[in-house]
């Protein structure tokens, strides 16, 4: 039966063989694989071509397979080469009629390589089972040491509240103590002040002139020391939330002369010319009087140190429409301020450098106050200046315009609505909760105020007001969570709240309204932007109730 070229050349070896395993033809991959030449292994028996065991094999399994199913596949095999090396093969074979003839056809592979790749595969295996050991240990570790590591943050977190409590203590009991020694020196220097001035009177005889003399310095000396204790009472004051004030609307341009004349003397002891510009559409702010006068004293007895004799200060005002603020502008031709300078001058008890210290008196205290003041009233201060090129000193404050309107029915005018609809105000600090509540007050609402997350749970369940106006950071309970709280109430779930923030960063808006706020506003709140937020919440809340 001739080999066509074709299998002839075929990558694997080709044989048929008769049913007494003569083999009939072969190709010359066979031949080759085998280590015959050609013709030489036509006729010989296929037996002769096995090991001893393979022998059996076929005579056993393999031929009366092929002969049974007409067929066999992938059937592992060793055959002898020429030179008697064994050489193991997978054979497949099947029973054709080829000529008339029936053949068995052989199809013979070299298991070598299969080997190599099953060695591989097992190796790779192996190698991914360790890998994946590997990995769940690894993430095993990594577990353990997470849970460790959020035991230490809990720890370590535990330990910084301990610590922010003792250190609020401690600022509240150095608040108390600033508070209470100021007083104690304040009440003998004012006898001391009064009994200079008689004297300086000659209420107890008369003087000479270097007595005189003396007197003034001492009365001078007095009254500079009382400005100091003054100072260091006041922001004591704030920061035990002590700080009095009663806002209302107060005219700019009285505020403003009435401070000028105060420094007047001062001013012509070392020849600086004094100039004053007020637009007229500033007109009214939102302030304390007393406190504003103490916050334009500061800013220009500051310009008056500071500026060279034959110098000029002022003070420019004008009106922000769009801000809805008034800018008080406190100028000087002085020394002016580095910048690397700048950040240091609102840090209280600390002057600019050494050689300002020994050159110019103070305590540090003046412009700590000012910003602190100014933050009190719902603004804020900001600053430009140069060395030599002199300082401008911006107090921007709310303006008053239609601020303290009366207020019929903040609610609405369906019937049974309340005509002073009640809020409860909840904030940890106690002069935003005096501004807040006055403004509220000013407004016609009636004010339950809350001084932490704790009392203002309370004081909500137990008034359950028409709105809740409350600071996002409190201790103990913040009011974030006051929030959730609230909203996880039957009683309280359908409350208006509006929270109030010191911070505006990215992502703080959905952090809030997620908690359940239904609006919020950033501190300072401009008092119009409060109040159109409080009416907005207040009548959507009435629509709603109405229509349900």
């Amino acid at each position: 039966m001739p080999i066509d070229e074709l299998l002839d050349s075929a990558p694997c070896g080709y044989l048929t063989f008769d049913d007494d395993g003569v083999i009939l033809a072969c190709n010359a991959t066979a031949r080759a694989m085998l280590e015959y030449g050609a013709g030489e292994l036509e006729g010989r028996r296929l037996e002769a071509l096995l090991s001893p065991g393979g022998r059996i094999f076929y005579q056993t399994h393999v031929f009366p397979l092929l002969k049974l199913d007409g067929q066999i596949e992938e059937i592992y095999i060793s055959l002898r080469t020429r030179s008697g090396a064994e050489m193991p093969v997978l054979l497949n074979a099947a029973r054709r009629l080829r000529a008339g003839q029936l053949a068995n056809e052989c199809v013979i592979v070299r298991m070598h390589q299969r080997r190599r790749y099953e060695s591989e595969l097992l190796q790779s295996k192996r190698l991914a089972e360790e890998a994946m050991h590997a990995e769940a240990l690894a993430r095993a570790a990594l577990a353990a040491e997470r849970q460790q590591l959020a035991q230490r943050v809990e720890i370590r977190t535990a330990d910084l509240n301990a610590a922010n409590a003792e250190l609020a203590r401690a600022a509240r009991l150095k608040d108390e103590f600033l508070a209470t020694m100021s007083h104690e020196l304040r009440t003998p220097l004012n006898a001391v002040l009064g009994i200079v001035e008689a004297l300086l009177e000659q209420s107890y005889g008369p003087q000479n002139d270097d007595q005189l003399r003396a007197l003034r310095h001492v009365g001078g000396a007095g009254r500079h020391l009382l400005e100091i204790i003054n100072d260091i009472l006041d922001y004591a004051r704030i920061g035990a939330g002590q700080f009095d004030m009663t806002i209302a609307p107060v005219e700019v341009a009285p505020i403003c002369q009435a401070s000028l004349r105060a420094i007047g003397p001062a001013a012509e002891q070392k020849q600086i010319a004094v100039q004053l510009s007020c637009d007229p559409a500033a007109q009214q702010v939102l302030a304390d009087p007393r406190r504003l006068k103490q916050i334009l004293a500061n800013l220009l007895s500051n310009a008056i140190k500071f500026t060279p004799a034959g110098g000029a200060i002022g003070i420019d005002a004008s009106a922000d429409r769009e801000r809805q603020a008034v800018q008080i502008t406190v100028w000087d031709t002085g020394i002016g301020i580095a910048p690397e300078d700048l950040p240091k001058l609102f840090r209280p008890f600390e002057q600019l450098d050494g050689r300002l210290a020994r050159r110019f008196e103070g305590t540090g205290l003046g412009l700590a106050l000012v910003q602190r003041m100014a933050e009190l009233h719902g603004g804020s201060v900001s600053l430009t200046s140069a060395p030599g090129q002199g300082s401008r000193f911006t107090v921007s404050l709310p303006i008053a315009s239609d601020w303290a309107a009366p207020r019929a029915d903040a609610a609405g005018a369906s019937g049974g609505a309340p005509a002073q609809p009640m809020i409860v105000l909840a904030d940890d600090c106690e002069a935003c909760l005096q501004l807040i509540g006055g403004q509220l007050d000013a407004a016609g609402y009636r004010v339950v105020l809350a001084r932490d997350g704790a009392e203002a749970l309370s004081r909500a369940r137990e008034a359950v007001p028409a709105l809740i106006l409350i600071d996002t950071q409190m201790p103990g309970i913040d009011g974030l969570e006051v929030t959730r709280r609230i909203r996880a109430d039957a009683a309280l779930r359908g409350v208006p709240i509006v929270a109030i923030t010191t911070q505006d960063l990215p992502g703080d808006r959905e952090r809030i309204l997620r908690a359940g706020a239904d609006a919020y506003l950033v501190k300072p709140a401009h008092p119009r932007a409060l109040l159109a937020t409080i009416d907005a919440q207040l009548h959507q809340h009435l629509a709603a109730a109405v229509g349900e």
